[in-house]
């Protein structure tokens, strides 16, 4: 008789984000994920789980060199790899979920290359990356953080990946620019584009208001709860931690109005590991938000098809990514306003 799996479940809050108090919803899917918290080794010996382990931002636990050079970061993906490895001693299968928001993102990457080492047959890894965000500069590469955070192509337990990017493009000069991953050739990965600014796409929920931030805010949330319910982080007390969350009912008419309204176009640079012998100064992506499009992004698409079907507007069967391709109508019509064009 099959085993039932261990689940493991890992965050790591944005460079200067804590925990405690609650900087981002990375925090509060933290606070809110049912499982029992991990405080050394020895937790994992005397219980069938599941376990947590959340981390503050790089920032935060290093200083100016967790800030500019991403210290620490390493040492907690190995810290997590490790109680990973000790799991999959015990003989039964493994699930290890992980959320990461910007540097955290970066810290997810880390840990998916620390496990490379996996047997697939017993381990199983789900990835949420939101703006997963290294702090090296476009042309440059300075301060070179991401220059090995782009490839976990050889993890081959990772099994989905959701990689979230908000299109508002940042200054040059703050190292925003987001990193796509190369990923193994079997994993399920849907990369969507988004709404708002960075972590500011990732702030606290409002049933009554209108703020750009806010509207990108409670959208996550309402994704985020999804790919969790498919994966195995069970919530618990959602609507306390949270305050209120949206329904999928509220996401749809909110893409829908969104869709409607005047849109400037917008682009956002990037650092791109799925094509490595690209030049750096001509990226062979970019994030865009274009004039118009048949769906407001990828999200929007997969909520119409869900009522379409007649659906409950949470999940209509077991989550999978979407792999519609982000190109033109024969009128010229784009898909997605929200997408990537390839150079």
């Amino acid at each position: 008789m099959a085993q039932d799996p261990i689940i493991l479940n890992a965050f790591w809050e944005g460079t200067a984000n804590t925990l405690d108090p609650p900087t981002t919803q990375i925090s509060l899917f933290a606070d809110a994920c049912s499982a029992r918290a991990i405080t050394n080794e020895r937790d994992l010996l005397h219980s069938d789980g599941p376990f947590k382990i959340a981390f503050n931002g790089c920032g935060v636990t290093h200083g100016m060199l967790g800030t500019l050079f991403a210290s620490g970061l390493r040492e907690e993906a190995a810290q997590v790899a490790s109680y990973v490895d000790k799991l999959m001693q015990r003989g039964r299968p493994v699930v290890l979920n992980v959320m990461g928001l910007s540097r955290g993102g970066i810290a997810a990457i880390y840990l998916f290359q620390a496990l490379e080492h996996a047997d697939p047959e017993v381990l199983s890894i789900n990835g949420l990356l939101f703006d997963p965000v290294p702090g090296d500069q476009v042309r440059s590469g300075f301060p070179w953080t991401g220059k090995n955070a782009k490839d976990v192509s050889k993890c081959v337990a990772l099994r989905r990946v959701l990689a979230i990017y908000p299109h508002e493009p940042l200054p040059w000069i703050s190292f925003h620019a987001p990193v796509l991953v190369a990923y193994p050739r079997r994993c399920q990965v849907e990369e969507d584009v988004w709404l708002g600014c960075h972590q500011g796409a990732l702030f606290r929920t409002s049933r009554s208001s209108r703020n750009r931030m806010t509207e990108a805010s409670n959208l996550s949330c309402r994704r985020i709860m999804d790919f969790c319910d498919a994966v195995g982080i069970m919530l618990e007390r959602v609507d306390t931690v949270f305050g209120w969350t949206p329904s999928a009912r509220d996401c749809l008419d909110l893409c829908q109005r969104l869709l409607k309204e005047k849109a400037f176009v917008t682009r956002r640079e990037l650092h791109d590991g799925v094509f490595p012998g690209s030049c750096s100064s001509t990226p062979s992506r970019t994030i865009v938000r274009r004039s118009c499009g048949k769906y407001l992004n990828k999200y929007h698409e997969a909520l119409e098809t869900r009522f379409a079907l007649g659906a409950d507007g949470h999940r209509a069967g077991p989550w999978a990514p979407n792999a519609s391709e982000d190109g033109t109508d024969e009128a010229g019509m784009p898909r997605y306003m929200l997408g990537m064009d390839t150079s």
